[in-house]
């Protein structure tokens, strides 16, 4: 099965994806963009981003080191927004973000 393609990756380990594509989903022609973060206080971070045109997008984080594993098309993937309590896609690596919003707070992280 093909990757979901990414658009940006960021120091801390945290991982923009396009869209979380399912079976038969068209690929969008349009990547979300101008990926930002805030960090809140000691362990929360503040994610946003202008959406492309795919149905929704996912965010995959990883402590301390690049984000090293990536989700593949076709499949679900549950997320949660406390860092290591969503799909653990394996080595560390965790779906913090499902959805078509333009923003996240992430917690349990730094």
């Amino acid at each position: 099965m093909a990757r979901i393609p990414l658009f940006m990756a960021l120091a801390m380990g945290i991982l923009f994806l396009l869209a979380s594509k399912t079976a038969g989903a068209t690929e969008p022609t349009t990547p979300a963009s101008n990926g930002s973060r805030f960090i809140v206080n000691c362990n929360e971070v503040q994610l946003a981003w202008t959406p492309g045109n795919g149905a929704s997008r996912l965010i995959v984080m990883r402590e301390g080191q690049p984000v090293s594993e990536l989700p593949q098309d076709g499949q679900s993937y549950s997320a949660h927004s406390t860092y290591g309590q969503g799909h653990h896609l394996g080595n560390g690596n965790y779906v913090v973000y499902k959805g078509s919003g333009n923003s996240a707070l992430i917690t349990g992280v730094l």
